[in-house]
């Protein structure tokens, strides 16, 4: 009997040490995933978004991505800021990276791949040598397994480019010049390389290593910074180059996505990789236009800027999409409000709330596209949820709270096509109004 009390004391002490050690664990920022137990801040919310055959299916919100399926593949399109950083990874564990991001972003990069248990690259791309891009590449090449680097062939003379040639050497990885032509298997489907198609160009974005990753029915295309230059020439080799899945060319800089490059591709998702508020501008208006409305509108266009990581799944069928909630206020507040209606004719622009909370809108701009003139929303100015507020106009609409009446006529142009473009305070994108009311 005393036996048995010792045995059930002992097994209730090892029970409540266990306890302890995993508090203490979790405390500490310890996760338990399936792979390993690695060091990791807690999940954040994500927006997964289902397509299959090309129609949106729906959006839940959830608080994970997932694990994946063996037959699965997942591209990562990891948020570096104004840099580009892709992860291809196959439901076996196999991985190919895709640019390194800046040099600042090298914690983020490293973290992200330590979270996900990568330890090994069957092939690690560079796809030019621009900081943004290759800023971390020899720190991938010095503490992970590579079998493959792949890099344009043209030199730079740059710390981050030599300190990547010096650590494949240093690690007996072999460098590849791709060409354009050839293809490679990797985890059941297939990576063509569409450019470079020459050996000299003027920009060095040119030089950009631009391909096409084929699984099942889905492919992806990875443009680099590749510009209208070298896009024409992956047109003239007359290359399959139709994608559901583009990252779009040179952060959304209008010096790139030409209109027949992306008549070829016709893509049904568009990922944009930019830091916010960054230096050089981008996305560039004309970009977020061509993607956001007409004939080349998306199903979605996903900012790493605005949304975080960006997470896509497929099994050679269906896609489903996974933003992370880092910056997703920001993202609604640039989304959630739209330009309802223009007058030209009465000169008032109707502005609507559709998000669940106001909005300060002050020192917003309503600007006119033909006649590069604006309105600015004073100061003080905050729309509620689901209501509406009115800028310019004569007077004719008196039942509305009009503002910002210009003293010199209208801005509006009345025989001309004249879209409206909202900006916020920081001069950031807001929304475009398409004016239909002329048919050119």
């Amino acid at each position: 009997m005393k036996n048995k009390q010792k045995l059930f004391i002992g097994i209730l002490l090892i029970l409540v040490a266990s306890l302890f050690i995993i508090l203490i664990l979790k405390k500490t920022g310890y996760t338990f995933i399936d792979h390993a137990m690695t060091e990791s801040s807690e999940t954040e919310p994500v927006e997964t978004v289902t397509l299959s055959n090309g129609q949106l299916m729906g959006i839940i919100q959830t608080t994970e991505s997932g694990s994946i399926e063996k037959d699965e593949i997942r591209v990562h399109f990891i948020a570096v800021g104004q840099g580009d950083s892709m992860l291809i990874e196959s439901g076996t564990g196999e991985y190919v990276l895709i640019d390194t991001g800046p040099v600042e972003a090298e914690d983020i990069l490293g973290d992200y791949l330590q979270n996900l248990g990568v330890r090994h690259f069957q092939y690690v791309v560079g796809t030019h040598p621009h900081d943004d891009h290759i800023g971390n590449l020899g720190m991938i090449l010095e503490n992970y397994e590579v079998d493959e680097l792949w890099i344009p062939d043209i030199e730079r003379d740059q710390p981050a480019y030599y300190g990547a040639v010096l650590a494949a050497k240093n690690n007996e990885v072999p460098i590849v010049h791709p060409l354009a032509g050839t293809s490679f298997e990797f985890a059941g489907g297939v990576i063509e390389v569409l450019a470079p198609n020459s050996s000299s160009y003027d920009e060095l974005n040119d030089y950009s290593i631009v391909i096409r990753y084929t699984y099942g029915d889905r492919h992806f295309l990875f443009s680099g910074d590749a510009e209208e230059i070298s896009e024409d020439q992956i047109l003239e080799a007359e290359a399959d180059i139709h994608a559901v899945v583009l990252k779009v060319g040179h952060h959304g800089s209008a010096s790139s996505s030409s209109i027949d490059y992306i008549d070829a591709i016709r893509p049904e998702i568009a990922v944009i990789t930019c830091g916010l508020y960054n230096d050089n501008g981008h996305p560039h208006d004309e970009i977020l236009k061509l993607f956001l409305y007409g004939e080349y509108h998306v199903e979605g266009l996903y900012r790493t800027d605005l949304d975080g990581d960006v997470v896509i799944t497929t099994d050679g069928e269906t896609l489903e999409v996974s933003v992370g909630s880092d910056n997703q206020q920001m993202r609604a507040d640039h989304l959630g409000i739209e330009i309802e209606a223009i007058d030209k004719y009465e000169e008032y622009v109707i502005i609507y709330n559709s998000l669940d909370t106001p909005v300060d809108i002050s020192n917003w701009e309503m600007y006119s596209e033909k006649g590069h003139q604006s309105i600015r929303i004073p100061e003080g100015v905050v729309l509620d949820s689901d209501d509406r507020y009115s800028i310019g106009g004569y007077g004719a609409a008196n039942d509305m709270d009009l503002i910002g009446e210009e003293e010199n006529g209208g801005i509006w142009s009345n025989s001309k096509q004249d879209d409206g473009i909202l900006y916020d305070a920081s001069g950031n994108l807001i929304d475009v109004y398409v004016d239909s009311s002329i048919d050119e």
